[in-house]
């Protein structure tokens, strides 16, 4: 599988995960139903390439980084607000710092939040 398929796919199930996470556990039955609205027309193979095909100009790790670190959106703020604030640091400095904070990140969003600027 191409790297270009593979990112489709994972973009592909990312969405599905979304809408079925985003179904209601808990509704109150004295408020009126919401609007139904028809589902969207899928999109030609056209535009998923232009959707997608800038994605796919990117290195696979950065990729793999950036969206497991999106898994953790909550997170994110307050990571790049710390890593704005240590931007001086570096290597052993930086290691002792996060050791010295005790941050509860995730990995992947620490990884994310020193990573490079783009």
């Amino acid at each position: 599988m191409t790297p270009a398929k593979w990112l489709k796919s994972a973009i592909g199930i990312e969405i599905m995960v979304g809408f079925m996470g985003s179904v209601g556990w808990a509704q109150d039955t004295n408020q009126a139903p919401p609007p139904q609205y028809p589902p969207p027309a899928p999109l030609t193979p056209q535009q998923l390439d232009q959707l997608i095909g800038p994605v796919a100009l990117y290195p696979d790790g950065l990729l793999a980084q950036v969206l497991t670190a999106a898994t953790y959106s909550n997170q994110i703020p307050d990571a790049a607000a710390w890593a704005n604030a240590h931007q001086y640091l570096r290597g052993d400095a930086l290691a002792q710092a996060i050791r010295a904070d005790d941050l509860n990140f995730d990995p992947s969003v620490m990884h994310a939040s020193r990573g490079a600027r783009l």
